[in-house]
């Protein structure tokens, strides 16, 4: 409460109970504190400020590769090459500038090279929840392809999902039987019969 308080211009109207709100809002965040006090500050103190009204307002003015590298990103709930993600959405390297720059996505390095994920969660939940049935069904299949070209066995937990959001029932039921197979040689028993279902 104290950071949103002092996240607050001191002119801003009810600003005790603005400032409950976006501390509540916020979750203990310090980095959606300061969005979401950014944003009422912007809206001269409106008390209807949440996360969602936020993240929606960022959604509406991204640019549309930014948009669909995030969706996209957010889609597959865990780090990916950024070579892959550009190639599966056909964007420009701008379109990662843009989204980092806005802190929705973050970059991350791994002994495969760069990965990019969603900055946080919440902005995941958020983003994937707004994807329409039409467009998950784009995304994943482009993104399926996108995975086989640089590594199928490496991305086979994911490319089971890809393959099953798309539609593709046959080549879902292949990745799911190597990577059930993989998880046994692990002794991930439990894993592999989750992919043998």
């Amino acid at each position: 409460l104290d950071l949103a308080l002092r996240s607050l211009p001191s002119g801003v109207q009810m600003r005790e109970a603005l400032a409950e709100r976006v501390a509540s809002d916020a979750g203990g965040s310090p980095f959606f504190i300061a969005e979401l006090a950014r944003y009422a500050a912007d809206e001269d103190g409106s008390t209807g400020v949440s996360l969602s009204t936020v993240l929606g307002a960022q959604l509406d003015t991204l640019t549309p590769d930014a948009r669909a590298l995030l969706e996209l990103s957010a889609l597959s709930g865990q780090p990916l090459p950024h070579a892959v993600l550009l190639d599966a959405t056909q964007s420009r390297y701008g379109a990662v500038d843009e989204l980092r720059a806005r802190h929705l996505l973050r970059a991350s390095s791994s002994s495969h090279g760069r990965r990019l994920e969603c900055y946080h969660d919440r902005i995941r939940e958020y983003v994937a929840a707004q994807v329409s049935v039409d467009a998950r069904v784009t995304r994943f299949a482009t993104l399926a392809d996108s995975l086989c070209q640089v590594d199928e066995h490496s991305f086979s937990d994911l490319l089971v999902t890809c393959f099953e959001e798309s539609k593709q029932a046959r080549r879902a039921a292949q990745a799911a039987a190597f990577s059930a197979a993989r998880a046994e040689r692990a002794m991930a028993f439990d894993r592999a019969a989750e992919f043998y279902q």
